[in-house]
């Protein structure tokens, strides 16, 4: 099994005092787009705008079922919420969604399926599953890594939290947080801060990036 030296549960406090990619928020909001009533046209899902207003240019539709749609901000005046949709964001009306309960790794607040990447150079680490981690290296090897455990913050929301595993020759240890967060190559603003340390034989990488849940996982 990998050793992380210095890099244990204790290190919540010393990543969250490192730097910021913005002010803490909230952690977002799931919800799931209803499914289509019998003999309805399945088509039909929940149109995203360009502004939070039905009077709004339409950019695309969410479909029937679709989750979880993860929801970074919202409107209070309308009941709008902004997401991720294509390579920047969209809004959607909120009253015609269901709010989704997310599963949790457990001892933790972090989401299973997220997704946490890195660009220029290329990573991402993504939580499988309640007991696995995919690890991408800079170079694009990947390996399926066992999760070893995880652990949360004692405030309030439990953030900051962190996962950690190791598998395939790699390791990897994950803090998250929420955040708002630019990838730097589109016009995404992203709801989670993933900072992650890489570990390898000839030595470890420690890299900052944005975490997203995407669609239907």
């Amino acid at each position: 099994m990998w050793q992380f030296g210095i890099f244990t549960v204790s290190a919540l406090a010393v990543f969250a005092a490192g730097p910021q990619h913005a002010a803490a928020l909230d952690a977002p909001r799931a919800y799931t787009v209803p499914a289509a009533d019998a003999g309805s046209d399945p088509k039909i899902g929940a149109l995203v705008r360009a502004k939070p207003s039905r009077r709004a240019r339409e950019i695309g539709v969410l479909a029937p079922g679709s989750r979880p749609v993860e929801v970074l901000e919202t409107d209070r005046t309308n009941g709008w919420g902004r997401i991720i949709w294509g390579e920047g964001d969209g809004w959607v009306d909120l009253r015609g969604l269901d709010p989704a309960e997310l599963p949790l790794l457990p001892d933790s607040a972090i989401p299973i399926g997220l997704l946490c990447l890195g660009t220029e150079p290329f990573w991402d680490v993504r939580v499988v599953s309640g007991t696995k981690m995919r690890i991408r290296r800079l170079d694009g090897v990947t390996a399926m890594a066992e999760i070893a455990g995880a652990a949360a913050s004692r405030t309030g929301d439990g953030f900051p939290a962190m996962v950690w595993g190791d598998g395939g020759g790699l390791a990897a240890r994950l803090l998250l947080r929420p955040g708002e967060c630019s990838d730097g190559a589109s016009s995404r603003i992203y709801g989670w801060v993933g900072d992650v340390v890489i570990v390898e034989e000839g030595g470890q990488s420690l890299l900052s990036g944005c975490c997203y849940l995407p669609l239907n996982n």
